[in-house]
């Protein structure tokens, strides 16, 4: 029984220490992707901006469609 209990300590101990190296590995590994701009953040930038480009737009035409529709060119 004295092998099992150590044995399922250094597995432990060696899983754990696999775990954070895997996640520092994680880490570094996002840092390297935005040097390469592969960035999460800039990916969310570039749909923020076409969203609002598409928002633009549709205000655009709602203005103008109001224009016609009164009458007034100038406005």
């Amino acid at each position: 029984m004295t092998n099992f209990w150590i044995g399922l300590a250094v597995g432990t101990v060696f899983g754990l220490a696999i775990a954070i190296v895997l996640a520092r590995l994680a880490g570094s590994a996002q840092w390297i992707a935005g040097l390469l701009g592969f960035s999460q953040d800039r990916r969310k930038v570039r749909e923020l901006e076409k969203r609002l480009e598409e928002k633009d737009r549709y205000i655009r035409r709602a203005v103008e469609a109001f224009k016609a529709e009164s009458g007034n060119k100038d406005a």
